[in-house]
């Protein structure tokens, strides 16, 4: 649409550390047009990635967590067990804090990014294929989705044209 230039859906959930009991908020990415992490250590994200997970390099330093160590997070009564692929950072979230903090403490909150065929393959039924679910389907496992928007219009010239391209009033 006229003035947006890129867009791109993410879908955030919030989970635990399952050692720990620290939040984590996870996003679910697959493409990476708008937002994205910078690598600090690793591989780079990769939204297409099967497996896997890049955890906030200031969380990982603040917990002693390296690249191969296997993390697991909870989320639904889900457990989300992934080897951690790269310690990466988003400046959105750098002054990210707990409730209870008055500033940032990475050490009990942190952010996660993990692909989003990865992210099902972990919480489907076991032996269920994910090729195979409609769209419905995938949007009961990942809620939350945001749209992501690279423009240099003014916020009102965006959101018209983002609800004309969705046909909403």
């Amino acid at each position: 649409s006229k003035g947006v230039e890129k867009a791109q859906f993410r879908t955030q959930i919030e989970t635990l550390s399952t050692d720990k009991d620290y939040p984590i908020t996870l996003f679910i990415e697959d493409e990476n047009k708008v937002s994205k992490p910078l690598n600090i250590k690793g591989a780079k994200f990769d939204p297409k990635s099967e497996d896997g997970i890049w955890i906030n390099s200031r969380y990982a330093e603040a917990n002693k967590i390296k690249i191969g160590d296997e993390v697991t997070l909870r989320y639904n009564g889900f457990k989300i067990r992934e080897k951690v692929k790269g310690l990466m950072m988003m400046p959105e979230f750098e002054y990210y804090k707990a409730n209870k903090d008055s500033d940032p403490d990475f050490k009990d909150i942190g952010y996660a990014y993990i692909g989003k065929k990865a992210f099902l393959r972990t919480i489907l039924p076991y032996g269920m294929d994910q090729n195979f679910l409609t769209e419905e389907q995938v949007e009961t496992f990942l809620p939350n989705s945001q749209i992501l928007i690279k423009s240099n219009e003014s916020r009102r010239n965006i959101e018209k044209s983002v609800i004309d391209a969705i046909g909403r009033d």
